[in-house]
């Protein structure tokens, strides 16, 4: 169920039958507003994980979380930092993010030759050594960007199971509601399609 999908129902509905837009509109309120009480997404919503999937998801999140530390310890600030100089710079958010992405250069590349200092100091002065150093600054930020999408992800799916098995009547509640909107958003695409196609004809 994507944006564009609700989009061009909606836009269907007010075109032929706008009582539709109404209903629409509040099945939408109601269940993504549950959703958000339920801290899980609509996508995440619509997969049905099991256990024994989630665990094997969880020893690679335990596995993987002293790299994201490492990486958090090396990136959070310089990674940070641009965001909120954005926000007190401008209050316009169209210019937030070329600001940010200014910053970003800034601060990268004013705080990872300080780190690597620091680790000539205080670690090793071995050429190779800091070279692999610097090297794994930029690496390990593109994974802990990935492992923290990778856990969010988890935590929903985790979210969805145990609301799967603890509370089955809410759950099944959850999955009408999304079928109905689903339906819905069906049945003006298949119609639309018909219209197309007829007048193509």
């Amino acid at each position: 169920m994507t944006a564009r999908q609700i989009a061009n129902g909606v836009s269907y509905f007010l075109q032929t039958t706008p009582e539709k837009v109404t209903e629409l509109q509040q099945l939408l309120t109601d269940y993504l507003s549950q959703l958000k009480q339920q801290k899980i997404s609509d996508r995440i919503f619509n997969t049905l994980p099991d256990n024994p999937a989630l665990w094997h998801k969880w020893i690679v999140a335990i596995v993987g979380f002293p790299l994201y530390l490492y990486s958090e310890l090396h990136n959070y600030i310089p990674y940070r930092l641009p965001g909120l100089l954005a926000v007190r710079l401008t209050h316009e958010a169209v210019y937030r993010a070329p600001i940010n992405l200014l910053l970003g250069i800034f601060t990268f590349g004013l705080l990872y030759p300080l780190y690597t200092y620091i680790f000539t100091a205080l670690v090793s002065n071995s050429q190779p050594h800091v070279l692999l150093y610097l090297i794994s600054l930029p690496i390990s930020g593109y994974f802990a960007f990935h492992y923290y999408r990778f856990v969010h992800s988890l935590r929903q799916k985790q979210r969805v199971w145990r609301l799967r098995k603890y509370d089955a009547v809410q759950w099944e509640a959850l999955h009408q509601q999304r079928r109905r909107i689903v339906d819905l958003l069906e049945t003006a695409r298949s119609i639309q399609a018909n219209m197309n196609q007829s007048q193509k004809i």
